[in-house]
């Protein structure tokens, strides 16, 4: 199955797995299913971001673990501290690959 997202398609069944299904409880509490756990390496007491959807017609729920939501916000500061270096230099008229537009005057072997 393959879903159009941005300027691309994702192969919807590389990118999710069903680990099947989870009861809430009288107080709200989920039980993630002990395959999920493992391969996400999720530990008792651990903290996840719990994101959903404001429109109760679009009707998911994403949980993040809280080192990798630090993680993206590392990658975003290195962004911004790229895009505004190249920005002062006018060569950075695009953003990296990845992003929706063309990449230009990027430096070999930089990471972002």
């Amino acid at each position: 199955m393959f879903y159009h997202i941005g300027a691309g398609f994702v192969d919807f069944e590389k990118w999710m797995k069903c680990y099947g299904a989870a009861t809430v409880g009288e107080r709200g509490q989920v039980a993630l299913p002990a395959e999920l756990r493992e391969k996400l390496k999720i530990k008792a007491g651990e903290k996840l971001l719990v994101l959903g959807a404001n429109d109760p017609s679009f009707q998911h729920i994403v949980l993040i673990k809280s080192d990798a939501v630090a993680k993206m916000v590392e990658k975003l500061s290195e962004l911004g501290k790229f895009a505004a270096e190249e920005g002062a230099k006018g060569l950075g008229k695009s953003l990296p690959k990845g992003t929706g537009t063309k990449a230009k005057n990027l430096p070999r072997g930089k990471k972002i």
